[in-house]
């Protein structure tokens, strides 16, 4: 068997970790102070994605048949990291070079942290995905709502503060709880599995205590060696039910350009980024390719990657299985008209005395992204200085981002 290369290293903020330097003596290693870090979580999700990685499986049947029994954890690592979807995988590549740095004063702390951070980012996708869904079927048909999940899903648009992980695991109870009302499938089909754990059993419980491991105000007692394992343990559960992400991928559509030649169909030119770490350890690699039909600009997109059926810009996926995920995810640097690079932000909250600033959280450090409405109008008589003005037209964008969001809530439960 092929095995895979170091991994490349990965920035978390004002930190750089290179874990291509972990070897079987980092993860092993165990001192009075810290237990050993990350083993439970290969173990656990190299097994959890054979169903969607067949290196996985390639990867434990060649290990299965050596004598001695090699150190793996490099290979794992490798696989699980570009096998996640990439905001997911981007997380793991950070909290397992955390797990691996022993030199860290701060390893502990950064460890829990981050398990508590990515395990939310799981249940963030899912309720966004299903959100966005649910807003495009609400456009041509009103659904019932239960008056406890008109609550949940008000108090998502309208929260001041980021939902604790908790919150979020209500929300995504109350929205699996419309589709199941109102007949819909779910748009992500493998949720159906967990369904019956969003409020009780494994699922639920390893939500709960992450949350109640979080909540500790002794931070001596919070980032104890005993809660570094208990941190990781629930978030290996969380990880192995939601396993199904690593059949999925996320793109930042940058910029659509139309081509059309006299005497010949047009089409679109779309440049977009692949986000993650790919199986040649690319990160966020940018890509061009040609459709028949624009994509929606600006958009962050949620696909699945194992369907036959074609569109013409991601070839093996099916079109109905695209799901936009724009207002709730966006591409910050698409949005300002930044060139290079993404930066990718998670919807968080809005400020409670001025409804016109919602707040993001940055992807790579969790630091807050500030979204002003400035209420610049696209039929302004001046359109024209607007939009050669970068300025007022990154305000334009950004007008959207808060337009939408309002529009969804009023879609979804009507006010």
């Amino acid at each position: 068997m092929d095995t895979p290369d170091s991994a490349a290293p990965v920035a978390d903020g004002n930190k750089t970790y290179n874990i291509g330097q972990i070897n079987n003596a980092t993860f092993v290693q165990e001192t009075v102070q810290d237990p050993p870090f990350n083993e439970i979580l290969l173990d656990k999700l190299i097994n959890a994605i054979i169903p969607y990685n067949p290196k996985a499986e390639q990867l434990l049947s060649w290990a299965a048949g050596q004598d001695p029994k090699p150190d793996i954890s490099n290979y794992s690592i490798s696989i699980l990291t570009y096998s996640f979807v990439g905001i997911i995988g981007m997380q793991l590549t950070k909290l397992f070079a955390i797990g691996a740095d022993s030199k860290s004063n701060s390893r502990r702390h950064d460890y829990v942290d981050m398990c508590v951070v990515t395990a939310k980012r799981v249940l963030q996708i899912i309720c966004f995905a299903i959100i966005s869904d649910l807003w495009n079927k609400e456009k041509g048909h009103r659904y019932a709502l239960t008056d406890e999940q008109t609550k949940k899903i008000n108090n998502f648009f309208v929260t001041p503060n980021e939902l604790p992980l908790r919150d979020y695991l209500i929300l995504l109870s109350n929205l699996c709880g419309v589709y199941a009302g109102n007949s819909l499938p779910l748009p992500i089909s493998e949720l159906s599995a967990i369904e019956s754990q969003l409020t009780e059993g494994a699922f639920f419980d390893a939500c709960c205590k992450l949350q109640d491991i979080n909540a500790i105000k002794n931070t001596d007692e919070k980032y104890a060696p005993k809660n570094c394992i208990e941190a990781e343990t629930q978030l290996s559960v969380i990880l192995t039910a939601a396993s199904f992400l690593a059949a999925y991928k996320v793109v930042s559509i940058k910029n659509i350009g139309y081509e059309g030649l006299r005497n010949t169909e047009g089409r679109y030119l779309h440049k977009y980024v692949t986000l993650g770490q790919d199986s040649d350890q690319n990160i966020n690699s940018e890509k061009m390719n040609y459709a028949n039909n624009p994509i929606n600009t600006d958009s962050v997109l949620l696909y699945r990657v194992s369907n036959l059926d074609d569109t013409n810009l991601f070839p093996g996926v099916k079109e109905t299985d695209i799901i936009n995920m724009f207002p709730f995810i966006i591409d910050y640097n698409a949005l300002t008209e930044e060139t290079e690079g993404v930066k990718i932000c998670f919807y968080s909250c809005v400020d409670l005395l001025n409804n016109k600033v919602m707040t993001y959280s940055f992807l790579d450090d969790n630091s807050p992204q500030k979204i002003t409405f400035t209420d610049t109008q696209e039929n302004d008589p001046l359109i024209n200085d607007i939009i050669k003005g970068k300025g007022k037209r990154t305000d334009l964008k950004l007008d959207t981002v808060w337009r939408q969001v309002k529009e969804a809530k009023v879609a979804i439960i009507g006010s």
